[in-house]
């Protein structure tokens, strides 16, 4: 007679807890090997089979427990039995990420806390029903919490694929395969920006602090949504403030300019990002306002 192996591990569950009756049913069924046990938390032989989790609330975070009496709790628990099944592994591995700790903690300790509300309960003698009557244990925010699990997955799945290419990955930046690094990008770039024009013709960008009062990706949104308008009066009005801010500031790199200009600059990609230069390869001034200061007056005289 063939004698079945025991499990790697045990999961100790809430066998009260909607959610951990189904969580253990979803690994039952991927499960085909019964390398993941469980265990209720509420049996009352339960220290006896295992007394290392003496002390531990193991009603407030799921446990595991493997051959070797190590345990794992919470989030860690869970990352540790899908690293069990040939088909989750790869789950698994991506929730143990750095990265992915964090947000997987975060999720699990809130699920944790209100999963009677969320998922409802039931008792093994039938007990407490009456009692789950009395609590709405059910929320629409299931969906909020699902979602931040399919967050997770997709937030750890490329870091996952960058580390199984092995030899073969790309580099060793973990998030090489995330569409945002990965796409392919046109190497010729246009931005526009504001910048001060010295009497020699040459450009000098003006810091987005002396664009407007917010930081820089406002002032930045500010000045493509005003560009785009093409409201010849609003650029004006708006180049005419920058200038008043050049004439109080005392930066040394506006010395001697004569102008503020709102201008649209062409940027190649590979040069910037490879330091090998900064500047637009080519600038189009879509419109200036004179700028009548102290410097510019200097130069005048």
């Amino acid at each position: 007679m063939i004698q079945e192996k025991p499990p790697i591990g045990v999961l100790i569950y809430d066998s009260q807890c909607n959610l951990c009756l189904k969580t253990k049913a979803w690994f039952e069924k991927w499960d085909a090997q019964g390398k993941v046990g469980f265990h209720s938390a509420h049996d009352p032989n339960l220290l006896a089979m295992y007394p290392q989790t003496q002390g531990l609330d193991l009603l407030g975070q799921i446990t595991w427990v493997d051959q070797q009496g190590q345990i794992k709790r919470g989030a860690d628990a869970i990352a540790t039995a899908l690293s069990q099944l040939p088909t989750w592994r790869w789950a698994g591995i991506a929730l143990s990420l750095p990265g992915a700790r964090v947000v997987r903690n975060m999720v699990y300790g809130w699920i944790a806390r209100h999963r009677y509300r969320l998922f409802g309960r039931t008792c093994d003698t039938g007990g407490c029903r009456i009692d789950s009557k009395k609590s709405p244990y059910r929320s629409p925010r299931l969906w909020p919490s699902l979602f931040s699990i399919v967050v997770v997955v997709m937030v750890g799945s490329p870091i996952l694929q960058n580390l199984r290419a092995g030899k073969d990955r790309r580099d060793d930046f973990p998030l090489s395969y995330y569409p945002m690094f990965s796409s392919e990008r046109p190497n010729l770039f246009e931005q526009s920006f504001i910048g001060a024009i010295k009497q020699d013709g040459s450009v000098v960008p003006v810091h987005y602090s002396l664009l407007g009062d917010g930081g820089l990706n406002q002032n930045r949104r500010q000045l493509n949504k005003l560009l785009k308008s093409k409201d010849d009066v609003q650029i004006n009005e708006y180049l005419n403030s920058v200038a008043k801010r050049l004439r109080s500031s005392k930066k040394s790199q506006y010395r001697d300019c004569v102008a503020v200009a709102a201008i649209e600059g062409t940027y190649d990609l590979n040069a910037y990002f490879a330091d090998q230069e900064k500047a637009p390869t080519k600038t189009d001034v879509l419109m200036q306002v004179a700028l009548q200061d102290r410097y510019a007056s200097s130069v005048q005289n």
